[in-house]
């Protein structure tokens, strides 16, 4: 009995057949697309069927040419893999042979191995066996929703109490200076926002995450101005000083 299997990579959905004998076919329009052997038509994505063709060398062999439907083989994938040689394909053979095949391989022995268990501690072990897939496959799904979120734009209440807390600590930390001027506190403003971007590793403000929220906020209340920066403020003071005089 073949069974045909589905796995996506992005916008790929590729269906793979599985015959009875082990062997492992690629729907190759999928497999084209996802080695980039396609072209972009006013504003549509095809298949390069000519290329395919010629990479399997069937164009000129008199047998009859890949098209949308057909499967390949899996040396013929290798084949349109090799031949492709670029980054997109790159990428896509890695997906393919570092997780659909050994996926396919850790269960595709059912076909003539698969037993049915005999006693009641079998059952019960394979009950064990597929409660843990099953939780693997949950927690895989909590971890990427995780990432997700922790990857979100930071809401903006967030980012305007970021905004307010960095305005009030700098304040705070400006009465140690004195009366300050819209230059000192410039300086000021530049100096935490600079370490708030480091910290985070983003080019700017706006560019916080959601993950970055606690750790920013802890960095803003224990801000200090760096050592140069205290400098530039005192130094504004005392020209300030000596121009009053």
């Amino acid at each position: 009995m073949n069974r045909l299997q589905h796995f996506t990579n992005g916008d790929i959905d590729l269906p793979i057949l599985v015959k009875e004998n082990g062997e492992i076919n690629f729907d190759v329009e999928q497999a084209a697309i996802g080695l980039g052997l396609t072209k972009i038509v006013k504003g549509n994505l095809y298949v390069r069927w000519e290329r395919v063709n010629e990479y399997l060398k069937l164009s000129n062999s008199g047998q009859r040419l890949k098209q949308r439907g057909d499967f390949i083989t899996e040396p013929q994938f290798y084949k349109l893999a090799i031949k492709a040689n670029n980054q997109t394909a790159e990428r896509f053979q890695d997906w393919v042979t570092e997780e659909v095949l050994p996926s396919i391989r850790k269960t595709g022995s059912y076909f003539e191995h698969a037993k049915l268990p005999k006693t009641p501690m079998e059952t019960l072990e394979l009950m064990f066996e597929a409660q843990k897939d099953s939780n693997k496959k949950v927690e895989k799904v909590e971890k990427r929703v995780g990432n997700l979120e922790e990857n979100q734009v930071i809401p903006q209440g967030d980012y305007s109490y970021i905004s307010r807390r960095i305005g009030q600590r700098v304040t705070e930390v400006g009465r140690g200076f004195g009366k300050l001027t819209s230059q000192q506190r410039g300086e000021l403003f530049k100096d935490i926002n600079s370490g708030v971007k480091k910290i985070a590793g983003v080019g700017s403000r706006s560019q916080l995450r959601t993950k970055h929220y606690q750790m920013v906020v802890d960095f803003i209340n224990d801000w200090e101005p760096a050592t140069a920066t205290k400098t530039v403020v005192r130094q504004m003071s005392l020209d300030i000083d000596d121009e009053s005089a």
